[in-house]
């Protein structure tokens, strides 16, 4: 728990001290008046949100990691969403309808769905994911 009045005892002390080099310094008695109330608002605002802030709650150890989600409805975006600069490159010089098998792998069709979407045979699905995949192991 937050302890306001040690808390506001060493900040006394600190701000005479404070107080004290200031006169060393020069300056007038009501500049260093003016800078110990704005010094001090300070401080009561921080010890009013320190008194109730509650930081054994448990909604506080129940929070969890939260991510962007990225809709991905179409190759581009797809294409966008990606960071390996090599992955885009292979991709990017890949002809379209290979992007498209990609695309709808990533979407979870089955190889069956997708020569039938694409109007292509079984086995030249079959062969564009080969070669594609070859294309990103040798990178």
């Amino acid at each position: 728990m937050y302890n306001n009045g040690k808390k506001y005892e060493k900040w006394k002390k600190k701000k005479d001290k404070e107080d004290e080099k200031l006169r060393q310094c020069g300056f007038s008695e009501e500049k260093i008046a003016l800078l110990r109330a704005y010094d001090e608002q300070a401080f009561r605002l921080e010890r009013k949100y320190k008194s109730h802030e509650n930081v054994t709650k448990e909604a506080l150890f129940a929070m969890t990691a939260t991510y962007d989600v990225i809709e991905i409805l179409s190759v581009e975006s797809l294409l966008d969403s990606l960071e390996d600069k090599h992955l885009i490159f292979v991709l990017n010089s890949s002809d379209r309808v290979t992007l498209d098998i990609a695309f709808l792998l990533f979407m979870g069709y089955k190889v069956e769905d997708i020569f039938k979407i694409l109007h292509l045979s079984k086995n030249a699905v079959h062969k564009r994911i080969y070669v594609l995949r070859r294309k990103i192991k040798n990178i």
